[in-house]
C-alpha cells in the first residue's frame, strides 16, 4: 500500500520545494516591455502542481497533453497580461486553466430557462429602485471593498498550490 502512494508523495514533496523557489511577485520574468517565456519543463511543473491543488484527472495521456496545450495557452495569456505596466489588475490561474475560453462558456456561462427542482416559471415581487441618479462609474477600490485575490499559495504571491484564485483566465 505504501509503495501506491510513493509516486505521489515524491510529487507534493517536489511541487513544494518547487513553490518555494519560484515566491517571486509575477509568475513570467519581465524584461522592460518584452516578457521572458516559461521553459517547457517549468510550465510542465506548474501544470503536474495545479493537477494536484484541482484534483483533477484524464481519462488518457491524449486528453492530458490537450489541457496541457489548453493551460500552457492560459499561463502564456496570464503572463502577457501581469506584464504589462497600465492594467489595473491581476489574472491568476484557478479550476478553469485547463478549459479553452468556448468549453468554459459552453459549461458556466449562459440562461437556465428553469432553475432545477422547478415546474414553472417563478415570480418576482422585486421593486426595481430609479437608477437614473447613479454615477457612470465607480472605482470600487476607492471604496475599500475590493479584495485581493485569495488563495495565492506562499509568499501572498501568484501560484498553483492553493485554491482557485478569484481572478478569472480569459473568461472575464
Amino acid at each position: 500500500m505504501a509503495s501506491h502512494r510513493l509516486p505521489l508523495i515524491l510529487l507534493l514533496v517536489s511541487s513544494l520545494l518547487l513553490s518555494f523557489s519560484e515566491c517571486r511577485d509575477l509568475p513570467a520574468i519581465s524584461s522592460g516591455d518584452s516578457i521572458v517565456p516559461r521553459s517547457e519543463n517549468e510550465m510542465q511543473s506548474m501544470f503536474e502542481s495545479w493537477i494536484v491543488q484541482q484534483k483533477r484527472s484524464y481519462s488518457s495521456s491524449v486528453e492530458k497533453d490537450k489541457r496541457f496545450g489548453i493551460f500552457k495557452d492560459n499561463l502564456k495569456y496570464v503572463d502577457a497580461h501581469n506584464a504589462l505596466a497600465n492594467q489595473t489588475f491581476k489574472l491568476g490561474l484557478n479550476r478553469f486553466a485547463d478549459l479553452t475560453n468556448n468549453e468554459f462558456r459552453a459549461n458556466f456561462l449562459g440562461l437556465n430557462s428553469k432553475p432545477p427542482g422547478s415546474k414553472g416559471s417563478v415570480k418576482s415581487n422585486i421593486d426595481v429602485p430609479d437608477a437614473s441618479a447613479l454615477p457612470a462609474s465607480v472605482d470600487w477600490r476607492t471604496k475599500g471593498v475590493v479584495n485581493p485575490i485569495k488563495d495565492q499559495g506562499q509568499c501572498g504571491k501568484i501560484f498553483l498550490l492553493l485554491k482557485t484564485l478569484n481572478s478569472k483566465v480569459r473568461f472575464g
